[in-house]
């Protein structure tokens, strides 16, 4: 069918720069740039904005147009003011609003687990956070997003201060190290990328504010994975470290994490929602300087030899160590072990399960949960598995210090350089021996207890003392009772261990005999 003329639409035509302002629904064409527009009409008459919009065509400037980046805000159901009114809005270039959000893959990383992409890695870090200068400038520094995937890397990557990391949620992001000579997966540097005796003094910054999310960190061999040194105000949220070890068998150097401060003072690092998984320690924790306020919450330390293991050279160097709300499973050896000299650990509201037996479960006990060898440390309100008998062959919480408290319900409370159990009540049959067992910590104490058995009622106090070298116990019982009860009490060695025994006579009633022990001196 061919075109058949119905009318003639006039339009305003002339230069570009010469249009000016169209009415509603006015066409306006620019002849110098073939550039085609159409007025919006004014505010009264219901435009959102009065001026111009340019109809698309083949000769506009696409460019030009998507360069003037402006912010509406349609969502709240009206376009929000940018700028001083409705005819001045700021603007940005398109370049400028994208560069407010950096992607790994912008610097060249593929994330396929196949290509090696720590250059790609570290050159994003070093190009955002200074360029390895001695001054980091705040204005270059963006927040590093991590797409999905598997990065390999080979050779280790050095974390600078300010640098934040974020991948996209956890078990999302995995950078594997594949190099069996590096000696970690990453390490915090001053902003030159130095660690260590390489960092000078008063002309760089060390590492500092670092915030690394959502990222798992793994190692392929026997090797530590993250080496945090030298520094202060590191934050880490729903990261894991996992090591290639299901259930190690031997205490090595290697550990998920270790914090140190071996040039300069290391203080403010705070874990939450992290694992630790896979390598002889979970979190290995020293010091040369101070190393202060290092706390782990609702973290998971999961097929470890020793959870966290903490050492000093100076006591006092080490300060406000905490572990809360926090679940150790699998752990062959201590769940926590705070060797001589530290002091400062609170361990609150942790879960220990299978923990001190080898993975071999109740039976298996080779070592306590948790052990304190100096004073001012703390379990509070911990709850533990383990079982009684396990207890007295290791015991959940060792004390080989005087100021320090626990309150394991399932050993012994422990206040200052004292030991008291929970008051338990055990019924004793007529004409049998009981056996209560009392803990190797109690060598010097008072046993309280009283004795119920019909109506017949003995209330009691036992001095002891026990010799453990000779395997003799000497003791003295000052009791008053309204009638014989016929229930002895005494305090002995049976198989190497010592132990409260109950003894009733033939009779058909059973006794009650409730008793708590308390140590007047710590072992």
């Amino acid at each position: 069918m061919s075109v058949t003329q119905v009318s003639q639409i006039q339009v305003r035509r002339g230069a570009l720069l010469d249009l000016g302002q169209l009415s509603a629904g006015e066409f306006g064409f620019a002849i110098d740039r073939l550039r085609l527009f159409i007025g919006n009409g004014t505010i009264a008459e219901g435009a959102p904005i009065e001026g111009i919009t340019e109809i698309l065509t083949t000769r506009s400037d696409l460019f030009e147009l998507f360069n003037k980046y402006r912010f509406r805000g349609l969502l709240g159901g009206y376009e929000v003011l940018t700028g001083l009114n409705s005819l001045n809005h700021t603007y940005r270039t398109l370049q400028n609003k994208l560069d407010d959000n950096i992607n790994i893959r912008d610097f060249g990383a593929v994330g396929d687990g196949l290509i090696d992409d720590r250059i790609a890695i570290q050159r994003a870090i070093d190009q955002i956070y200074g360029r390895l200068s001695s001054i980091t400038p705040v204005i270059t520094r963006r927040i590093i997003n991590f797409h999905p995937g598997t990065y390999k890397i080979i050779g280790e990557l050095r974390i600078p201060p300010y640098c934040v990391l974020r991948g996209a949620g956890k078990n999302s992001v995995i950078i594997q190290q594949a190099d069996v000579t590096a000696s970690c997966v990453f390490r915090t540097t001053d902003n030159t990328g130095a660690y260590g005796a390489n960092i000078v003094v008063g002309l760089s910054d060390t590492a500092k504010f670092i915030e690394i999310s959502d990222i798992v960190f793994s190692q392929s061999i026997d090797n530590t994975i993250a080496i945090i040194d030298s520094s202060t105000d590191i934050t880490f949220n729903k990261c894991r470290f996992i090591g290639p070890t299901i259930n190690p068998m031997t205490v090595t150097s290697s550990a998920g994490v270790k914090i140190s401060s071996d040039y300069f003072d290391t203080r403010s690092i705070y874990f939450t929602e992290c694992d630790f998984i896979g390598t002889s320690s979970g979190v290995d924790i020293s010091d040369i300087e101070n190393t202060s306020e290092i706390t782990f919450d609702k973290c998971l330390f999961f097929s470890l030899m020793n959870g966290v293991t903490v050492s000093t050279t100076h006591t006092g160097n080490i300060s406000s160590i905490k572990v809360m709300n926090s679940l150790f499973n699998q752990i062959g050896s201590q769940a926590i072990l705070a060797n001589v000299d530290v002091q400062g650990i609170t361990s609150a509201f942790n879960t220990y399960s299978n923990v001190g037996d080898m993975y071999q479960g109740p039976g298996s006990a080779v070592s306590s949960i948790i052990e304190f060898n100096s004073d001012n440390n703390y379990s509070i309100a911990d709850l533990f598995t383990r079982t009684q008998a396990d207890n007295l062959i290791f015991p959940s919480v060792e004390h080989n210090g005087y100021s320090v408290m626990s309150t394991n319900i399932s050993d012994a409370v422990r206040f200052g350089n004292s030991y008291q159990t929970v008051g338990k009540s055990v019924i004793v049959d007529s004409a049998t021996t009981n056996y209560i067992p009392i803990h190797g910590k109690f060598k010097h104490g008072i046993i309280n207890y009283s004795a119920e058995r019909n109506l017949k009622y003995r209330t009691g106090t036992i001095k002891f003392v026990i010799d453990s070298g000779v395997s003799e116990c000497h003791y003295h019982d000052s009791f008053t009772e309204n009638a014989s009860v016929g229930v002895d009490i005494d305090v002995m060695f049976n198989a190497g261990s010592p132990f409260i025994v109950c003894t009733s006579n033939n009779s058909s009633d059973q006794t009650v005999i409730t008793l708590d022990v308390k140590s007047l001196v710590n072992s």
